[in-house]
C-alpha cells in the first residue's frame, strides 16, 4: 500500500520538515519525473507494509514498479563541490532540511537533485531513495532511525542501481579531486551490497560523445552517457577503482577521487585496494576486504562503523545504541563473524599473513583491538608508550587471505571456545631465525618443514608451553593488477598459524603472535589428526589448558558426552531474579538434568524474567541496563525443585555462571522476537504494559562433556547455534561456595569431593577397562570365525586351492 507523505517544490523555498502521521521505519521514495519539471518538486511516498520486521522485505522492494535507485553520498561535501555550490556563503538553489543535531539543519541543492533524476532516468528508474529526504532526520527518539538501520542493507541490495554522488548531494564533481567518500562508514555498505550495479556519477573531461576510455597501458573502461548531462558520465565503481591504479594521458586526468582524506601520502592506495577486495564474488576474499576497509572508516557516531559493516556480513548487531559502546559492538561483530563457518575469523589477515602487528584486544586476547576513533576523526591506535598511529599502517594492501579455516570458534561466546588442531612447539622444532627484523625463520613442525614469516615477540627456540595452532590454508585472491609478490610468501603451500602460550601461574592462554608457514617445495602438509578444545579470553576457566574434542561434525563441536557417574551429579540453573521489584519472588531452581544422562542434543528449558520499569528515569534505566546479570549453575544431591531461601535438605553448590546482558528500546514483542532469532545477545525486554511492566523469555540448557560442563543460553528457541552463549565450567574446583548454607535443615551426610588425583586415576582406569573390553571383543570375533570355518564341509573349496575332493 503506497500513500502520499509530503511535498516540496523549489519555489517558493521552504524548509523540509516531516509531517505527523508517518510510519516508523517504513520505506519511502520520491518520483523521478517530478524533479524533471521546469519547477522541480519532491513528492514523497511511503510503503507502510515495507518495514522492519517484515519477512517479505526483499521481495516487496523488488516488486516496486517502476524500480528505484538508491543514492550513496557524504554529508561533508568535498572541496570542489563546496566551491561550486556556494556563492556568498549561500547554497545555490538551496533546499534546507531539519536534523536533530547542531546546527539543526542541512542544506542540499536542487541542482544535485535534478542531476540525480537525469541519472535515474538513464538507468531506467522511476523512484529515488535518498536518506536526507526518505528518513526523518529530526527523529531524536522512537523506532524510526533504528528500524531504518535494520533495513538499510535491503534498500541498497534490492535497488535497480546505486548511484554514488562522491562529492556530496549539491552537485556532481570531477575525478581529479579527492573527497571523503572513501573514509565514511556507511559508504562501505552502500558500495558493497549491490556492487555489480553501483555507478559513480562524475564530471568527465573527455569528448562529449565518448563512451569509453583507455589508460596508458591499453586497458579499456566503458562509460555511460547521461541524457541531458553531456559532460557527465556514469562509471562502474569497480572500473573506477581499477582506473585509479593506472595513468591517463591528456585531456584526461588521473583518478584521485577515491584516495580519501586520511590516508598517508605514501599509502593512498590502501583504502582503494581494500574496497576493491571487498567487492569480490568470493565470500572469504570479500570478508577479508571488508575488515581491512572497515579499519579505515570514520563516522560522526563511531557505532555507525559497526552498524554499517554488520549489514555487509548479513548480521544483526544490537541496535540499542544508548546501551552498547562502540568497542562492545566491535567485539560482538568480530566474535559473530568468527563463529559463522562461511565467513570465519577473516580479521586475522587485516595486517596480511606474514605476522599481525596490530594491537590485540586486552579482553579477548585474540581479536584485533578496536581503533580509537573519535567523531569524524581519523582512525588511530593510541598507546601510552608512544604517539598515535594511523590504523592504515596496519592494513595490508596485498591479496593474501585464508581460503579454508581449520580453527573453529564453536560459538560467538566470550571467553572464546576454540576447536583446533595444534603442534607442540619445542626444542625439536628446529626453530632457526634467518632475519629477526623482518620475522623470517626456518622451522620444523613434526614432519612438516619450511619457512616461517611471523611476528611473535619473545618467541625463541627455548620458549616453553607454546602451542602452534593451525588456523587455515592461505590463498591468493588475484584481484586487479596492482598486487605484487613479497619474498616467497605468495608461492607454495602456505598455512596460517597462531602461537599461544599457557601461563601456568595465572592459568590462561596468552597469544604471542601469528604468521604464515610456507611448506618446502615437493612436500605435503600433514596437520595433526587429533583436535583439542581450549578457552581464551578474560574470565576463561583456569583449570585445564586444553582437552580433547571427539566431536568434529554437527553443531556441537565439543568433547564427548559424559557417561560415568560422579558424586555430585544433579545440576540446575538459578533463574534470574525479577528486575526492579522491592520483594522479588524466590524462584524455583530449574533442574536441567543429571550428569549420567547420555543425551544426543541440548534440551532447552524456557525461563521467564519480569521487569518493572516504573519509577525509573531514562538515565537510571540506561545505567541499570549496562549492569549484566549472572545465570548460576548449581549442583546438588537431589532432583526435586528447590528454592535458595527455603529450608531444605539439599546442599546447593555454585559451579559457575553465565554473564547475561539486557536491552530495551520500547519495542513490541514481535520485534524483540525477530531480533532474538537474528542473534542479538542477552535478554530483550519487550514494550511494557499500562502498569510499566514487561516479561521477557530466555532459554537455558546444559551439555555434560567428559571433561567440562557447558552452560548455554539463547534469547529465542530458533536462534542459530553460532549465536548461543556458552560458559565452560569445570566439574571439580576447590572452594566452591554453598549458596544456601543458612537454609539447610538436617543436612544429609555428604560424600567427600573427588580430588584431581582421583579424577585422573578414574579416567585411566576407565581407559584400561575399555581396552580390555575391546580385546575381549576381538578374541570373541576370532573364535567365532574359527568355529564357522571348522563347521564347513570338507569338500568346500578353499582359497588358493583348486583341487577337487
Amino acid at each position: 500500500m503506497v500513500r502520499f507523505v509530503a511535498s516540496q517544490s523549489e519555489t517558493p523555498p521552504r524548509t523540509w520538515v516531516y509531517p505527523s502521521g508517518r510510519t516508523d521505519g517504513a520505506f519511502r521514495a520520491f518520483k523521478v519525473a517530478d524533479l524533471l519539471r521546469s519547477n522541480p518538486k519532491v513528492n514523497l511516498y511511503e510503503w507502510k507494509s515495507i518495514r522492519f520486521p517484515s519477512k517479505t522485505l526483499s521481495s516487496d522492494l523488488q516488486a516496486i514498479s517502476p524500480p528505484y535507485i538508491a543514492i550513496s553520498h557524504v554529508w561533508g561535501y568535498g572541496a570542489e563541490v563546496d566551491s561550486a555550490a556556494y556563492t556568498g556563503g549561500m547554497m545555490i538553489r538551496r533546499l534546507r532540511i531539519k536534523i536533530k543535531s547542531p546546527p539543526y539543519y542541512k542544506d542540499i541543492s536542487w541542482v544535485g537533485l535534478v542531476q540525480i533524476a537525469n541519472a535515474a532516468a538513464q538507468l531506467g528508474a522511476g523512484w529515488i531513495w535518498l536518506d536526507f529526504l526518505c528518513i526523518d532526520q529530526k527523529a531524536a527518539s522512537g523506532s524510526e532511525v533504528p528500524f531504518q538501520i535494520c533495513i538499510m542493507r535491503d534498500i541498497y541490495e534490492n535497488a535497480a542501481s546505486v548511484v554514488v554522488m562522491i562529492g556530496g548531494i549539491p552537485r556532481v564533481q570531477s575525478v581529479g579531486t579527492p573527497t571523503g567518500w572513501m573514509d565514511r562508514a556507511w559508504t562501505l555498505q552502500e558500495s558493497f551490497v549491490n556492487w555489480r550495479q553501483t555507478w559513480v556519477y562524475v564530471l568527465w573531461p573527455g569528448p562529449p560523445g565518448s563512451t569509453s576510455v583507455r589508460d596508458t597501458a591499453g586497458n579499456r573502461y566503458p562509460l555511460m552517457i547521461v541524457t541531458g548531462e553531456p559532460n557527465k558520465r556514469l562509471i562502474r565503481l569497480r572500473d573506477l577503482l581499477d582506473m585509479a591504479d593506472n595513468n591517463f594521458s591528456a585531456p584526461y586526468s588521473n583518478v584521485v577521487v577515491l584516495d580519501g582524506l586520511y590516508a598517508a601520502p605514501t599509502r593512498k592506495y590502501v583504502p582503494r585496494h581494500a574496497l576493491r577486495t571487498a567487492i569480490h564474488p568470493n565470500r572469504l576474499i570479500s570478508a577479508a576486504g571488508i575488515w581491512r576497509s572497515m579499519f579505515l572508516r570514520t563516522s560522526g557516531h563511531p557505532v555507525d562503523i559497526v552498524y554499517s559493516v554488520m549489514l555487509c556480513f548479513g548480521l544483526q548487531i544490537d541496535p540499542f545504541r544508548d546501551v552498547r559502546t562502540y568497542k562492545d559492538l566491535f567485539r560482538d561483530l568480530a566474535r559473530k563473524t568468527a563463529a559463522i563457518s562461511k565467513i570465519g575469523p577473516s580479521w586475522f589477515t587485516i595486517n596480511g599473513v606474514g605476522g599481525s602487528r596490530y594491537p590485540r584486544d586486552p579482553i579477548s586476547r585474540i581479536l584485533p583491538r578496536c581503533p580509537d576513533t573519535l567523531a569524524n576523526g581519523q582512525p588511530v591506535y593510541t598507546s601510552n608508550a608512544g604517539p598515535s598511529r594511523w590504523v592504515g599502517r596496519y592494513v595490508d594492501a596485498f591479496d593474501d587471505y585464508i581460503d579454508r579455516f581449520d580453527m573453529l570458534f564453536v560459538t560467538h561466546s566470550h571467553p572464546h571456545i576454540i576447536n583446533a588442531r595444534m603442534f607442540s612447539f619445542g626444542p625439536w622444532s628446529n626453530f632457526r631465525i634467518i632475519n629477526s627484523r623482518r620475522g623470517i625463520a626456518k622451522i620444523s613442525l613434526k614432519t612438516n618443514r619450511g619457512r616461517l614469516y611471523y611476528h611473535a615477540p619473545g618467541l625463541t627456540a627455548g620458549t616453553s608451553n607454546v602451542q602452534v595452532v593451525y588456523v587455515g590454508r592461505v590463498g591468493k585472491a588475484q584481484v586487479g593488477t596492482y598486487l605484487t609478490p613479497i619474498g616467497g610468501r605468495t608461492t607454495g603451500d602456505r598455512r596460517f598459524v597462531l602461537f599461544i602460550q599457557w601461563d601456568r601461574i595465572q592459568g590462561r592462554w596468552n597469544v604471542l603472535g601469528d604468521g604464515v608457514f610456507v611448506i618446502n617445495s615437493g612436500s605435503t602438509f600433514k596437520p595433526p589428526t587429533s583436535r583439542w578444545i581450549l578457552t581464551i579470553g578474560a574470565a576463561a576457566q583456569t583449570v585445564r589448558d586444553k582437552w580433547p574434542s571427539q566431536r568434529t561434525s554437527g553443531p556441537y563441536q565439543l568433547d564427548r558426552w559424559a557417561i560415568q557417574r560422579f558424586k555430585y551429579h544433579d545440576y540446575g540453573v538459578v533463574p534470574l531474579k525479577d528486575w526492579n521489584y522491592r520483594r522479588p519472588m524466590d524462584k524455583l531452581i530449574s533442574w536441567v538434568g543429571a550428569k549420567p544422562q547420555k543425551v544426543k542434543q541440548a534440551r532447552w528449558t524456557k525461563l521467564q524474567m519480569k521487569f518493572r520499569l516504573s519509577g525509573l528515569s531514562n538515565n537510571a534505566l540506561k545505567t541499570r541496563l549496562k549492569k549484566p546479570g549472572r545465570l548460576y549453575l548449581v549442583s546438588g544431591m537431589g532432583s526435586r525443585p528447590a528454592r535458595i531461601s527455603t529450608p531444605t535438605t539439599t546442599m546447593l553448590t555454585q559451579m559457575g555462571h553465565l554473564r547475561m546482558t539486557y536491552a530495551y528500546s520500547d519495542w513490541k514483542k514481535s520485534v524483540c522476537a525477530r531480533l532474538a532469532r537474528a542473534g542479538i545477545e542477552g535478554i530483550l525486554i519487550p514494550k511494557a504494559d499500562s502498569r510499566r511492566r514487561a516479561t521477557a523469555e530466555y532459554y537455558v540448557a546444559v551439555i555434560y562433556g567428559e571433561y567440562m560442563v557447558y552452560l548455554m543460553s539463547k534469547p529465542h528457541l530458533k536462534t542459530r547455534w553460532e549465536f548461543t552463549e556458552i560458559s565452560v565450567i569445570p566439574y571439580r574446583k576447590a572452594n566452591r561456595p554453598i549458596i544456601n548454607r543458612n537454609y539447610i535443615v538436617q543436612p544429609p551426610p555428604q560424600p567427600s569431593p573427588l580430588t584431581w588425583n582421583e579424577w585422573e586415576t578414574g579416567l585411566q582406569q576407565r581407559a584400561i577397562l575399555q581396552q580390555q573390553a575391546f580385546a575381549r571383543q576381538q578374541l570373541a570375533l576370532v573364535l567365532r570365525q574359527r568355529i564357522a570355518l571348522a563347521m564347513q564341509p570338507r569338500c568346500a573349496p578353499r582359497l588358493f586351492f583348486y583341487r577337487r575332493c
